[in-house]
C-alpha cells in the first residue's frame, strides 16, 4: 500500500492541471484511517461529523443577489476565502481555452493600487497567499491568510479582483512562460493522452474543451481583458469562506464582504452547459483510439468512462469503488505481473463524469481491456469485496473528516458541493451516506460504470492486442 500511495503522486502531477483527481489509493494501514469507528447511524442527524457541523455554516445574500457562505471550522489555523465565477458558454471555444486561467493568474500580479510586488510580499509580511485555480464547471479566485489578517487581506484582495492591473508585458511574460511548460509536456504521452480524451470527447459536445492552456490556444490582450470583466456579473458568483471565526467574526467578515462586492452588477449570461447527459460510448464505432509520436520512448493507455453525477449518492458509491479498483489494478499490473510501472484511476469532474484508468509505461498487456475487465470481475464477488469494505469506507470517511483540519480542502469540499447541489454543507452527509454502502453496492457501480463501456487511448506500440469487447 505504500507504493502505491508514492505512484498516485506521481498521478496527481501529470493530471492535476487538466482534471480533478477525486480517487487514489489512500493507504487503509495509517493510523488515521483505522482510528475510525465505523457505525451505522439511524438518521443523519445522529451521525457526529454532520450533527457537530451543520450549524457551523452561516448563508447570507449581498443586495444584488451573491451568495455568501461562511463556515466555523475550530479546528483551522488559519482562514480563507474564495470566490467562484460559473463558467460561461464562452470557455468552451477551443482556440481560448486557457483563457479564465491566464485572466486569474493576471489578475494575482497586481492592481491598480497595489504593485505585483507588494502582492507578492503579502506572503511573508502577513502569510497571506493569493490563489485561482480552473474546475470544468467554474473558476475560483482567493485568498488565505491569519484569521487575525483577513480583513485587511480582503481589502487588497477585493482590489485585484475588481481594478486588477492587467499589465501587457505581464501577460505577454505569462503567455511565453505557458508556452514553454508545453513544451515540455508535448513530450509526456500521459499529458498527450489526456488532451486526446478532452478532444475525443469535444467532438461530440464542445462541454469538454480543455480547461487550461492548449497548442491550439490563441489569446489576445484584448480577450483577457474581456474576460475579467465578464466575471464581474453577481449573477455567475458565490463567495465562500472558511476559518477558526466566532459569531462576531462571522458577521464583520461578512459586513468586509457586502463593503467590498455588494456594488457588482447582475447581468444575464449563458451557462456552460453540456448537451448529453452522458457520454455514448457504446455507439462509437472506434474503441481505441492511438496517439502516434516519435517523441514518446514509453507506452501509456488511459480508459474514459461514465460515472454519476459528482455529490449524488450513486457518485460517493461510486468512489468507494475507485479506491477499491485503484488498489486491485495497481496489484494486478504493477506489482503482480510488472506489466508497467503504474496503474490506478481518477476523476474529470464535471456535470457529465467520466471516471478514468491510467496504466503507464506499459510493458506488455495482451487483450488489455478483456484481461483488465475479467480481473476486476473476478475481485468484485461479494465475499471478496465484503473483507475490504470497511478499509476502503474508513478511508473515504477519514479524507472527509481530516479536510476539516484544512482550509484549502474545507473550501475545496464547500466549492464542489454548492456548484453541484446548490448546498455548500452537502459534503457533511457524506459519512453517514458513506456507512450506509454494502458490498453489493460496489457490483452495482461497477456495472453503470466501467461495465458499460470503455474508451481506450493509447500511444502506438505493436506489442500490445487490445480486446474491443466492452
Amino acid at each position: 500500500m505504500k507504493q502505491n500511495i508514492k505512484k498516485n503522486t506521481i498521478f496527481h502531477a501529470i493530471f492535476l492541471t487538466f482534471l480533478t483527481i477525486i480517487t487514489g489509493c489512500k493507504s487503509t494501514q495509517s493510523e488515521k484511517a483505522t482510528a475510525i469507528t465505523l457505525e451505522r447511524y439511524e438518521t443523519l442527524e445522529d451521525e457526529p461529523f454532520y450533527s457537530q457541523n451543520y450549524a457551523s455554516f452561516t448563508e447570507k445574500t449581498l443586495p444584488n443577489g451573491i451568495p455568501v457562505i461562511i463556515k466555523k471550522s475550530v479546528n483551522q489555523k488559519e482562514a480563507g476565502l474564495r470566490i467562484l465565477i460559473e463558467s460561461d458558454a464562452n470557455s468552451t471555444n477551443i482556440k481560448k481555452t486557457g483563457l479564465e486561467e491566464l485572466t486569474l493568474d493576471l489578475m494575482k500580479h497586481g492592481s491598480k493600487k497595489y504593485s505585483d510586488l507588494y502582492i507578492s510580499s503579502l506572503q511573508y509580511t502577513d502569510q497571506a497567499v493569493f490563489t485561482y485555480s480552473t474546475k470544468n464547471d467554474w473558476c475560483e479566485y482567493g485568498f488565505t491568510c491569519p484569521k487575525e489578517k483577513i480583513a485587511e487581506v480582503l481589502d487588497i484582495f477585493a482590489e485585484t479582483f475588481l481594478i486588477p492591473a492587467l499589465d501587457e508585458t505581464t501577460f505577454n511574460e505569462l503567455v511565453d512562460e505557458k508556452e514553454k511548460i508545453l513544451l515540455n509536456e508535448e513530450i509526456s504521452p500521459s499529458y498527450c493522452l489526456l488532451k486526446d480524451v478532452y478532444m475525443e470527447l469535444s467532438k461530440s459536445d464542445i462541454y469538454f474543451a480543455p480547461k487550461r492552456y492548449t497548442t491550439k490556444t490563441e489569446i489576445f490582450y484584448s480577450d483577457v481583458k474581456k474576460c475579467h470583466e465578464s466575471f464581474l456579473n453577481a449573477k455567475r458568483i458565490r463567495i465562500i469562506a472558511t476559518g477558526n471565526f466566532n459569531d462576531d467574526d462571522v458577521k464583520a467578515l461578512y459586513s468586509k464582504i457586502n463593503e467590498n462586492f455588494a456594488a457588482i452588477g447582475s447581468y444575464s449570461f449563458k451557462k456552460k452547459e453540456p448537451k448529453i447527459a452522458s457520454v455514448d460510448f457504446a455507439s462509437m464505432t472506434e474503441k481505441v483510439k492511438y496517439t502516434k509520436s516519435d517523441k514518446f520512448n514509453s507506452s501509456h493507455i488511459i480508459g474514459v468512462y461514465n460515472i454519476p453525477k459528482p455529490c449524488s449518492d450513486d457518485y460517493i458509491k461510486y468512489a468507494l469503488l475507485s479506491l477499491y479498483l485503484d488498489d486491485m489494478l495497481y496489484s494486478e499490473i504493477k506489482e503482480k505481473n510488472n506489466l508497467a510501472s503504474d496503474a490506478g484511476t481518477g476523476t474529470i469532474t464535471g456535470y457529465t463524469n467520466l471516471g478514468i484508468v491510467s496504466i503507464s509505461n506499459v510493458q506488455s498487456i495482451k487483450n488489455m481491456s478483456h484481461e483488465i475487465y475479467e480481473y476486476i470481475i473476478a475481485n468484485l464477488n461479494t465475499e471478496q469485496s465484503q473483507k475490504k469494505i470497511d478499509g476502503y469506507k474508513r478511508v473515504y470517511t477519514s479524507f472527509v473528516l481530516m479536510s476539516e483540519l484544512s482550509v484549502l480542502q474545507t473550501l475545496n469540499q464547500m466549492a464542489t458541493s454548492l456548484i453541484y447541489t446548490g448546498d455548500a454543507k452537502e459534503y457533511i452527509k457524506r459519512p453517514y451516506k458513506i456507512s450506509k454502502i454494502t458490498a453489493e453496492d460496489f457490483s452495482l457501480s461497477f456495472q453503470s460504470t466501467v461495465g458499460e463501456g470503455v474508451l481506450w487511448f493509447m500511444t502506438n506500440f505493436n506489442f500490445c492486442h487490445i480486446d474491443q469487447s466492452i
